[in-house]
């Protein structure tokens, strides 16, 4: 199942780069397109372990930058909409969860806790990102920002849903399908 995920959001990305150089460019649209890259290789690495001996949960920090590139490149497109926060709070959160989901599972005592972080950083981008975008001003873009931020409260929430994310062989793969899956919604969004 992640195979297929991982090829239709290659699928996904690689349309979306072509309509980038092809057509006129807009402002921020390389920050959607580098996050939806950065998930496919993600998806494609976890799928490529996880079939061998079950991908190790750190790998999940690759999807930590998703949602808070694409707020990065909706402010550069929205730049008229006043979004909460800034460019600058995104790149710190991004520095600030990314780090965290690398550095916690090496830093822990706790394996658990260790390997829920990489879980915890994902979900914490994307809850953030799902407030910005369902904060936005009432104007015409409103209502695709706000099913942005829902689909990304949807993927921050669904893990939550499972039982016992860092115990399972393959909770990597999971959460690594729930993410493409939303990345591809997100490309058509």
């Amino acid at each position: 199942t992640l195979w297929l995920c991982t090829a239709v959001l290659v699928v996904a990305a690689a349309a979306l780069s072509a309509i980038d150089h092809a057509q006129r460019g807009y402002r921020g649209f390389h920050w959607w397109v580098a996050a939806l890259w950065l998930n496919a290789v993600g998806a494609g690495v976890i799928a490529l372990l996880d079939a061998s001996n079950g991908a190790p949960p750190m790998l999940q920090s690759l999807f930590v930058p998703w949602p808070l590139l694409c707020l990065l490149g909706l402010r550069s497109f929205h730049a008229r909409a006043a979004l909460p926060g800034s460019a600058r709070v995104d790149a710190m959160l991004l520095a600030a969860l990314s780090l965290l989901a690398l550095l916690a599972p090496l830093l822990l005592a706790d394996a658990t806790l260790g390997a829920l972080a990489p879980l915890l950083a994902c979900s914490a981008a994307a809850l953030y990102a799902a407030f910005v975008a369902g904060s936005a001003p009432q104007s015409q873009d409103a209502p695709g920002l706000r099913a942005l931020g829902g689909l990304w409260l949807a993927v921050a929430l669904l893990p939550a849903l499972g039982t016992d994310w860092a115990q399972p062989r393959h909770g990597a793969a999971l959460h690594a399908s729930i993410v493409t899956l939303g990345s591809v919604v997100m490309a058509f969004i």
